[in-house]
């Protein structure tokens, strides 16, 4: 029994090896026979479809669009030129009245300039008066003058004839005493036409007293009649500074108002909407301007005046101007708009703000009271601001037209970096564009420096891996999906 057991032990300890042994030289057959890969089916790339637009040609000019601060034009300090009582104050001048060109603000004591004038007009009549003394007495001179003219030819023609007779029935005594006569008519004669010329000169010194009081009188007309204050503009008050009965020198300022005939609207403009207005030609009646709803009527031109210096012109005058153009001024309240026209007029200073980096300009509006309320609906409530007037925070629409392509694409087409992919051939391709203005989710573009042109066609599917070149599949926007684009 135990022998048997030790023969099973022994079998067991020799053919475990090689069975082991056996094992594991089939597995390596095995994985002999599977050295080879598995083969793997090629992968087909397919093209994607994306959505693209045609780029559409854009007409009518650029609008750029900024906010601004309405600001009056002028504020008029109206000052006294006359020292004096105030006896009389305007129920008008107060702040917050209206008030129009011409009215009687102010009336100070005027008894003094009255009696003023009183003394210089006595003065004037007692100057011509003596002017007129002094012209008779020169009539009488003359008159005299005339005799003793007379009188020495009448001796001079008496010493003659004696002279003729003399040695035959005249004496050297009756001579001498003829000699005697026409020398006292010439001395009389001589004496007379010394006292003309001094009534002449004494004629212009009087004249010039005269003239003198005439001017004293003119001032004092003047002073009396700026004892009246009047409003030199139409206007609101916007501060009284005396009240009646206040004593006031002359200088003193008695209120200030300011002139609604013209506002303005202060704003800046960033350079590079500055330069689409630098681009644009000069305006006529038949700009663009008209036809995109601006102005029937030509811009205004600058004032007119009579000294020449006052605006100059040429090309160094030129440099500092701002070109004109039309602006739409736009102020919302209760989500009703109203509107305004203006003009572009200048440069509020010169040169660009540091703090900003824009440059500060003035809007003019000619007509604050011409208002047209922007209704949704084509209606007009009747409700809305009188006029344009300070303080008020509008929004401007500034129309440019410059000598550019311009273009327009959807907002959705501009990708990050501001570039936009367009479909030519059935690839795309990457374009970078400069963007001229975004109104209403479209953008307007500068086709010559972006190198795009109308009726090209730009992607406005958001692709997550993108590369130039990149061969796509191309339809309409909100055309049917039948509308494809053949690849190339």
């Amino acid at each position: 029994m135990n022998a048997s057991r030790a023969l099973v032990r022994e079998i067991v300890r020799i053919t475990a090896p090689l069975l082991i042994l056996g094992m594991g030289l089939a597995g390596f057959w095995i994985l002999w026979g599977l050295k080879k890969p598995p083969g793997v089916a090629p992968l087909v790339e397919t093209a994607p479809t994306v959505e693209v637009i045609h780029v559409e040609p854009h007409h009518g000019g650029l609008e750029i669009v900024t906010d601004g601060l309405v600001a009056p034009a002028r504020d008029v300090t109206i000052a006294t030129q006359v020292a004096g009582r105030i006896t009389y104050k305007s129920p008008a001048c107060q702040a917050g009245e209206f008030v129009t060109e011409g009215v009687l603000l102010f009336r100070i004591d005027k008894q003094d300039y009255q009696l003023e004038v009183d003394r210089l007009t006595k003065e004037r009549e007692q100057a011509d008066s003596n002017l007129q003394e002094v012209d008779l007495e020169l009539q009488n001179t003359e008159s005299l003058l005339k005799l003793a003219q007379e009188d020495l030819e009448l001796q001079q023609r008496e010493l003659q004839r004696q002279l003729q007779l003399r040695g035959q029935a005249v004496s050297q005594s009756v001579i001498d005493q003829s000699r005697r006569a026409e020398l006292a008519a010439r001395n009389a004669l001589q004496m007379m036409e010394n006292q003309r010329r001094l009534l002449g000169t004494r004629r212009s010194g009087m004249l010039i007293a005269r003239d003198l009081v005439e001017v004293r009188l003119d001032k004092a007309r003047l002073d009396l009649e700026r004892t009246e204050v009047k409003s030199p503009v139409t206007g609101v008050v916007v501060e009284e500074m005396v009240e009646e009965d206040s004593f006031v020198p002359i200088g003193a300022a008695l209120a200030k108002i300011e002139d609604t005939s013209t506002v303005e609207v202060r704003c800046s403009l960033k350079m590079d909407e500055l330069r689409w207005l630098w681009r644009q030609p000069s305006l006529n009646s038949n700009s663009p301007y008209r036809a995109a709803g601006y102005s029937s009527e030509p811009l205004a031109e600058p004032p007119t005046t009579s000294e020449p210096e006052a605006l100059p012109t040429g090309e160094h005058h030129a440099a500092y101007q701002l070109p004109h153009a039309e602006v739409k001024v736009i102020y919302e309240i209760a989500g009703r708009r109203f509107q305004w026209r203006g003009v572009l007029d200048r440069f509020e200073g010169i040169g660009v703000d540091e703090r900003t980096r824009t440059v500060p300009c003035r809007v003019v509006v000619h007509d604050p009271r011409a208002v047209e309320q922007l209704a949704p609906n084509g209606e007009d409530s009747g409700i809305g601001p009188p006029a344009l007037v300070r303080g008020m925070y509008v929004q401007l629409r500034i129309l440019a037209q410059p000598e550019a392509t311009l273009v327009r694409i959807p907002e959705k087409a501009i990708r990050a970096g501001g570039q936009v992919w367009v479909y030519r051939n059935g690839q795309l391709f990457e374009e970078p564009v400069e963007v001229a203005a975004v109104i209403d989710g479209t953008v307007i573009v500068d086709g010559e420096a972006s190198h795009l042109h109308a009726g090209d066609q730009v992607i406005i599917t958001p692709l997550a891996l993108i590369r130039d070149g990149m061969e796509v599949e191309a339809k309409i926007a909100n055309d049917s999906a039948s509308n494809i684009a053949p690849k190339s």
